[in-house]
């Protein structure tokens, strides 16, 4: 299978079928909060047959509606960001809703969502909407398993991940957005070296941030965890992976 890396916290995932799945399709990018455009542009996406929505903040919602009219894609998503969609004019019947514990197969992939540690809201009409934010693993029918967090705050969660479903690559966020000088993050690079090593994964590719959190999420990750190989891609970067031989770029 082939990952690309189009910036922040969206990718691209190709299957040996030829299935192209697209998470957190976020391109414009936000400057002022630190946050530059992604590397592919909507044009670039219409052949996607799968979206993945993480929850409704609009650094992962972002262009969904949009890449939803571009393609013929497939979304699926949390209830809220069901509802969403559908007010903003996607027809149902290409949106399947999750919740966590609901367990999708599409094509030769399984999608499974998991609630993760964050929050999920959005104004629709005039009113605030909530949902369960949630994470997903993927299941490719080649052999693959592989954890997306989105924002998900380090906890035993990550122990569960490992111990029950066991992923072999994780792309875990690891920074966040400037505010007010400052770095919000959901989880900073020596919590995501420890969820790395709870999950007890081969690879981990960190994602969400836009300063030096790689190069102190490499160094805790050595200390903690020296046996699980880092990838650190750059926005439009591909690479090729198999459970059997790791990354090939």
């Amino acid at each position: 299978m082939k990952i690309q890396y189009v910036g922040w916290a969206t990718f691209r995932l190709i299957t040996e079928k030829g299935t192209r799945i697209v998470i957190d399709p976020f391109l414009e990018g936000k400057l002022k909060s630190g946050i530059p455009k992604g590397a592919l542009a909507m044009k670039d996406l219409a052949d996607t047959t799968a979206v993945l929505v993480t929850h409704a903040a609009g650094d992962h919602y972002a262009q969904a509606v949009e890449l939803m009219n571009t393609s013929e894609a497939t979304l699926f998503c949390g209830r809220d960001v069901e509802i969403k969609t559908r007010k903003a004019g996607i027809p149902s019947e290409r949106i399947w809703p999750m919740a966590p514990g609901n367990r999708w197969q599409f094509r030769d992939i399984q999608i499974s969502a998991f609630e993760a540690c964050h929050h999920s809201m959005s104004e629709v009409d005039g009113q605030w909407l909530s949902g369960v934010p949630l994470c997903f693993i993927i299941d490719f029918d080649s052999g693959e398993k592989i954890y997306f967090s989105g924002d998900n705050a380090l906890g035993p969660h990550f122990r569960f991940y490992g111990e029950v479903y066991h992923p072999d690559l994780a792309m875990l966020g690891i920074g966040g957005t400037n505010f007010r000088g400052q770095i919000r993050s959901e989880m900073h690079p020596d919590e995501a070296a420890v969820a790395a090593k709870w999950m007890g994964v081969k690879t981990v590719i960190p994602m969400h941030y836009f300063g030096k959190e790689a190069e102190e999420f490499k160094g805790e990750l050595a200390k903690q965890a020296p046996n699980i190989e880092i990838v650190v891609m750059n926005p439009g970067e591909t690479i090729e992976y198999t459970k059997a031989l790791g990354v090939k770029k």
